[in-house]
């Protein structure tokens, strides 16, 4: 009886890139990248009254329907950059500014035919009984950002890296738009050092070090605003809006501090690569629903929380060159990751609608159950 339903998908993707570059001044150099992104989706699932059990006296004129999905996404990003690069004898310096231009759109139509005078014409919408509209929706998305770096090398050895940005995301309501981001890291390849010869079992070695912090807007369009829905009920035959969501302006940019320490190793003509590496990302702001009572018509509202979440872990990746032959080549790849989680902070949780799910100094995952003592 299953196989009488049928659900039929067709995806088109259109994914284009270009770059272009001219160099101004023997050292400056200004290019572009532009990125154009376009994907289509049509569907269907179809319910015939055949894949039902004839006793329940289904027929296609009360139970076949037709449920149809056309979405569609289109977005942009263009990226100027203003390059200058510099070498002198033992020194080296690399200077990059530019700004990021991105807008995303997208739209949906969901239809759904009922009834129907036979299965035969059950993919024809004109030929439904009754027509639903279950969802048409489309949203704007607008993303702008400036940033800059510096990259600093000293004999070809020590190297220090500064990043600096602002984004702005049309997520956020006015005033709380824009945040300011940046990074600090440090290198050092060791294996340039006179320690280590031509005979060392040593042919790679770096130490890297970072710090610095990024933002997120991953919260969906239009959360800030006070919006409205068209839920397709009437009343006394007038359309209806229903309010979908809370005007909440003072909500921004969920902030991550992230610091990392690395080794990257390379023995015996790099044929055995081995790079371990620490890290902690402490996440703030963290945007989330926050719960909210029946009674409101809502069950949470959108915002920043003061809470500090943890993620720490160690990972370590493993490869070797075992047979590099003309004719056959053997490799090998080990990874390894370790990851802990827990709640560093959180004010005022016992008294908060989480009191029941979260501790301090534990996991985000844990499952607080009763103690049952047989």
């Amino acid at each position: 009886a299953s196989l009488e339903e049928d659900y039929t998908a067709i995806s088109n993707t259109l994914v284009s890139n270009a770059l272009l570059s001219y160099e101004i001044l023997p050292n400056l150099e200004l290019r572009s990248s532009l990125g154009f992104t376009s994907y289509r989706l049509d569907s269907y699932r179809a319910m015939p009254s055949s894949a039902r059990n004839p006793g329940l006296g289904v027929t296609p004129q009360n139970y076949s329907n037709l449920t149809t999905n056309a979405s569609k996404r289109d977005s942009w990003i263009v990226e100027p950059q203003l390059n200058w690069h510099k070498d002198w004898n033992k020194f080296a310096l690399d200077l990059l500014v530019g700004t990021t231009f991105q807008q995303e759109t997208s739209e949906q139509l969901v239809q759904r035919g009922l009834g129907f005078p036979n299965n035969a014409l059950i993919r024809n919408l004109s030929a439904a009984e009754s027509l639903q509209i279950i969802a048409d929706s489309d949203s704007d998305y607008r993303y702008n950002a400036v940033f800059g770096r510096a990259n600093l090398k000293l004999l070809d050895r020590y190297i220090l890296n500064v990043t600096g940005r602002r984004d702005g995301s049309s997520r956020f309501g006015p005033g709380k738009q824009f945040g300011n981001f940046g990074a600090i890291g440090l290198v050092w390849i060791f294996s340039e050092e006179v320690l280590f010869g031509k005979r060392s079992a040593l042919s790679f070695g770096k130490f890297r070090a970072s710090i610095g912090t990024t933002g997120s807007d991953n919260i969906g369009d239009y959360r800030f605003l006070e919006t409205y829905g068209v839920s397709g009920n009437n009343y006394d035959g007038t359309t209806i809006l229903e309010p979908t969501g809370i005007f909440n302006p003072q909500f921004g940019w969920e902030e991550n501090n992230k610091l990392e320490v690395a080794l990257e190793l390379g023995f015996f003509k790099d044929r055995l690569r081995l790079n371990p590496s620490w890290y902690r990302n402490r996440s703030t702001n963290q945007l989330s629903g926050i719960p909210l009572a029946a009674t409101t018509g809502f069950s949470q509202l959108t915002g920043n929380f003061d809470a500090i979440v943890e993620n720490t872990g160690f990972e370590l990746d493993l490869s070797s060159a075992n047979i590099n032959g003309g004719m056959f080549r053997w490799s090998t790849t080990l990874n390894l990751t370790v990851p802990k989680n827990k709640l560093v902070a959180f004010d005022g949780l016992e008294t908060s609608t989480f009191a029941n799910r979260y501790v301090i100094g534990q996991p985000l995952t844990i499952v607080r159950l009763y103690h049952a003592l047989g």
